[in-house]
């Protein structure tokens, strides 16, 4: 058996990405097309799965419970397949790979999602990392929806170091900075003049709680006003 790559290419930088995907056979073939696609150890392991003997056969035998070609579906089928068959639509296919394969043979978490491709067509895409960025893939115009929460995340899938997780940082920075405009400057928030006031106090004066209430009782008359106030 072999397995090969569709290397991602992003075409757009909008939340709902467009992709162009090339087809690769090797470790620096896949790197060429996209800086950091694929780790040594990850092509490492890949490859060893390609010549274990009853890894094949369980490829095999999903492949035929699933009516899928012994030697699975070129990108082309599986374009045309994946959207309008329900076994492949849904999560048949992932559960079944996921219960035969992930703990038969250790596999890790960030290969996990590629059970299935490897399935269906014995390819997994790439980029493939350890750490991934998620991003909420809605259009700017549901920005001020009261529905809408934003949010970015730094998934973490597999064994990384500080340094690595730094380094991804840095070189995705500007997809990052990217999704931090979903969330409002602070600078916009509105506040009242009198909570503009006790931050002043607060803030500048470097008063107290206590001492910010004690005056604002006096200036207002209000000596409700406290300190849990």
């Amino acid at each position: 058996m072999k397995i090969y790559f569709y290397v991602a290419q992003k075409q757009n930088t909008s939340f709902i990405p467009a992709y162009t995907y090339t087809k690769a056979t090797t470790l620096k073939e896949a790197n060429a097309i996209v800086k950091g696609a694929i780790d040594k150890s990850t092509y490492a392991l890949l490859k060893a799965f390609e010549k274990n003997k009853d890894f094949v056969e369980d490829i095999q035998f999903l492949r035929k419970k699933y009516g899928i070609p012994a030697e699975g579906f070129s990108l082309k089928e599986w374009d045309a397949v994946k959207l309008v068959d329900p076994v492949y639509k849904g999560f048949g296919v992932q559960s079944a790979a996921l219960l035969l394969l992930a703990g038969k043979y250790n596999i890790p978490f960030y290969l996990r999602r590629s059970l299935k491709y490897i399935v269906v067509g014995g390819f997994v895409y790439l980029p493939l990392s350890k750490v991934e960025i998620e991003m909420p893939l809605v259009p700017d115009s549901f920005e001020n929806s009261v529905h809408f929460e934003p949010e970015v995340m730094i998934r973490i899938q597999g064994n990384i170091s500080k340094n690595y997780l730094i380094n991804f940082v840095k070189d995705h920075w500007d997809e990052i900075e990217d999704g931090l405009r979903l969330f409002s400057d602070e600078k916009d928030i509105y506040i009242s003049e009198r909570d503009r006031e006790i931050l002043r106090l607060r803030d500048d004066k470097k008063l107290k709680f206590t001492e910010i209430a004690d005056l604002l009782a006096e200036e207002t008359g209000d000596f409700d006003i406290n300190e849990d106030y």
